[in-house]
């Protein structure tokens, strides 16, 4: 996952983890690139579920970021 999306030309980091029965996506987008991101996130969503059958959550705020960096640095 974290591969494929960082063969993207807006996206600028990726964080990946697994939560429950579910991946947790969050999305650290290029400067001015904000407005593309739902748009990104919808067609991810779309492709990993067909793919892998798993449930993916993707977020690409720059908060819900953050809070993403935490939660794994607790984690580790």
């Amino acid at each position: 996952m974290k591969r494929e999306i960082k063969k993207d030309t807006l996206i600028k980091h990726p964080l990946v983890w697994k939560e429950d029965k579910k991946y947790v996506v969050a999305i650290k987008v290029k400067a001015y690139h904000l407005k593309e991101a739902e748009g990104l996130s919808k067609k991810y969503k779309e492709i990993w579920e067909d793919k892998w059958k798993i449930p993916v959550e993707i977020t690409f705020t720059p908060s819900d970021y953050r809070k993403a960096e935490k939660i794994l640095a607790t984690k580790k």
